[in-house]
């Protein structure tokens, strides 16, 4: 008996044991799972901290546009902690909103090249006047819970520059002297300038001690009553002022688009990439699951190219639009204004010279329209493939005692029999009555431009957004007599300084007599930036 009770004492004790070892190890894994969470947030949070960011200054040509004008933009894509151009970034997202009614009235793709991005937006001339904001976004630039977008360029439109009300000057303000700091001189301006005169600036950057630093300089040129005193453009103060820190810096906008071939038991796809011509063709091939991705490469395509697919199989695309995730999420928009003095003192501009500006010319075709030449190619395609109808050597159309011909003409009046008299006709001569034919003008099948794409394997899509140069005019070369009204002189977005921190450039004055400004913004290859600004008449 004594010795079964001891044998109970000990059983006791090991569960008492291993109850007790229980309620430790439990708490030791709570504990522990704690701690391993904290790890992995504080992981995560390391991991966010520690993405690349990148600081995107935006500039427009000018303030003030009257519709139908070009905006010609420019941006610096900087690494945001050594304020030196960055090569993180390859796509620039560029949106025009009115401010008023809250829409977009454009939305486009530009590439990035080396820490660079320029080119032009088209003020249509049905756009409302009012208050427009440029917005400018990169993949590296804009975190998911951003609230407040400083890449930012605000505009205002105009029907006609007599609507332009101008006033004041700004007042001074106090110079942000940071240490790395680019000085920007222009030399060679002369007192006044007659129309179409050669103007010859030169551009000189260096340190702050005098020393020439090469740098990556925009120059814009324009009248001054296009101007809005109140906006500061300076890039120094603002890659210097203090802008928030996000603790998780969680990716929000892609760096290429993504894409997907979509259909039952997909396996991998081969893809061909082509423009309307087919003189720039990519190829590239999807995953597993029909997922691709369209890189900075293939979207220099064309601003529109076509995707094409080899299977047998009937696939479809599906392609991201990154411009549905930036119109889905609030921001508010952050740019520096000046206090103004003087508000009683208007720009002395004779706005009376714009008055003979040319208006939008419109040219329509009478044929039928595609958005792309290709598609009117494979419309020709399709409309004679597996089409037999024939116009018979006797004229009429798909002659049974003819038997064969030439393919009818679009539009063209024929005359053809009826189903029932057709199987009785072998040869000619034949007789016919009035209710055996019937005359009417000759339509080929018709198809959409969605119709066309599905039966060719192939979908088009938005590439990098193209556009023609700025135009400069060479009065060395071209006609003098013929009227210029340019209020922006000069436009040029990237010019690069030599080894002694200089750049010329060259312009012609137009037939506008105003005063004209000139803005200038730099950035150098060791993260100094800077900017600059000046004036000369037009008389």
């Amino acid at each position: 008996m004594i010795r079964l009770l001891n044998i109970l004492l000990r059983i006791a004790g090991v569960f008492a044991i291993l109850l007790l070892s229980g309620f430790s190890y439990l708490r030791f894994a709570k504990v522990r799972g704690n701690a391993l969470k904290i790890n992995t947030w504080e992981k995560r949070v390391k991991q966010y901290m520690d993405l690349p960011q990148t600081s995107v200054y935006l500039a427009s040509d000018k303030d003030i546009y009257i519709a139908g004008e070009n905006l010609w933009y420019n941006a610096f894509i900087l690494d945001a902690q050594t304020v030196e151009l960055s090569e993180l970034d390859h796509i620039l997202y560029l949106q025009l909103v009115n401010t008023d009614t809250d829409s977009t009235v454009w939305k486009e793709m530009y590439p990035v090249v080396h820490g660079t991005s320029s080119g032009h937006v088209y003020l249509a001339p049905g756009l409302p006047a009012g208050k427009y904001i440029l917005r400018a976004y990169t993949a590296h630039s804009f975190f998911r819970d951003q609230k407040n977008l400083y890449a930012v360029a605000p505009v205002q439109i105009v029907k006609e520059a007599a609507a332009i009300k101008n006033y004041g000057r700004p007042a001074a303000t106090s110079s942000i002297e940071p240490g790395k700091r680019l000085n920007i001189r222009i030399s060679g301006i002369q007192a006044a300038y007659t129309s179409k005169e050669l103007v010859s600036l030169k551009i000189t950057s260096t340190d702050a001690t005098g020393k020439p630093m090469p740098a990556v300089i925009s120059v814009s040129i324009f009248d001054r009553l296009f101007n809005n005193p109140a906006i500061d453009h300076d890039i120094t103060s603002y890659y210097y002022e203090k802008k928030e820190n996000y603790l998780t810096k969680q990716p929000f906008l892609p760096d290429s688009i993504s894409g997907q071939v979509l259909g039952k038991k997909m396996t991998k796809q081969s893809l061909m990439l082509f423009n309307y011509n087919k003189s720039v063709t990519h190829f590239l091939s999807t995953d597993n699951n029909g997922k691709f991705f369209l890189d900075a490469e293939n979207l220099s395509i064309g601003q529109r190219f076509f995707i094409k697919y080899f299977s047998e199989k009937d696939l479809h695309f599906k392609i991201a639009d990154p411009f549905d995730t930036i119109l889905a999420l609030p921001v508010t928009d952050r740019y520096k204004e000046k206090t103004l003095l003087n508000t009683d003192h208007e720009v002395a501009t004779n706005r009376l010279q714009y008055n003979n500006l040319l208006k939008e010319i419109v040219v329509r075709s009478t044929g039928r329209e595609f958005a792309d030449p290709y598609l009117g190619y494979l419309d020709s395609i399709a409309k004679f493939e597996g089409n037999t109808d024939f116009v018979g050597q006797c004229g009429w159309l798909n002659c049974p005692a003819c038997g064969s011909g030439t393919k009818p003409i679009e539009g063209q009046v024929y005359s053809e029999l009826k189903p029932g008299k057709k199987i009785s006709v072998s040869s000619h001569p034949f007789s016919f009555g009035g209710d055996d034919y019937i005359k009417q003008p000759y339509h080929y099948p018709k198809y959409a431009e969605a119709a066309l794409l599905e039966k060719f394997k192939m979908v088009v899509t938005k590439g990098f957004y193209q556009h023609t140069p700025f135009y400069s005019p060479d009065y060395e070369k071209e006609d003098r007599q013929l009227s210029d009204t340019r209020n922006v002189l000069y436009w040029n977005p990237l010019i690069i300084t030599d080894q002694n921190g200089e750049a010329i450039i060259q312009f012609y004055t137009s037939d506008i007599k105003a005063a004209f400004i000139g803005r200038v913004a730099g950035v150098s290859l060791h993260g100094y930036v800077g900017s600059e600004q000046f004036s000369f008449p037009v008389r």
